[in-house]
């Protein structure tokens, strides 16, 4: 299906990223890791641009992790080019999800420890 234009940051409870690896064989899609034309290609969700890439973009996650911002509600947030499987599961409550700013996410970081 693809990947969006456009980057988002989305937060996600604990409950989806649980079940990553589900998420990924439902609603993934190809992506080449780096900018090679020999490049392995694997399922994600998510992209992150690379100019070197064929369609502009390579994956940003691996497939069976994720690398994401606690947030101080208990969700974890990602942000870059989310597969259009994953968005329309979003949209249809399949999938756990909610879009935020970039005021939204610094509100719900949490402050160091000092």
């Amino acid at each position: 299906m693809g990947f969006e234009q456009v980057s988002r940051i989305m937060a996600f409870p604990v409950s989806e990223l649980v079940r990553i690896e589900e998420v990924r064989d439902l609603y993934g899609a190809d992506l080449p890791t780096y900018g090679d034309l020999d490049a392995p290609v694997v399922r994600t969700l998510l992209g992150h641009r690379d100019d070197m890439c064929p369609d502009g973009l390579r994956a940003g996650l691996s497939p069976s992790t994720v690398t994401a911002r606690p947030l101080t509600d208990g969700r974890y947030a990602v942000a870059g080019y989310w597969s259009l499987a994953l968005k329309a599961a979003w949209e249809s409550g399949n999938v756990q999800a909610e879009e935020l700013s970039e005021a939204d996410l610094q509100a719900l970081t949490p402050e160091p420890d000092l």
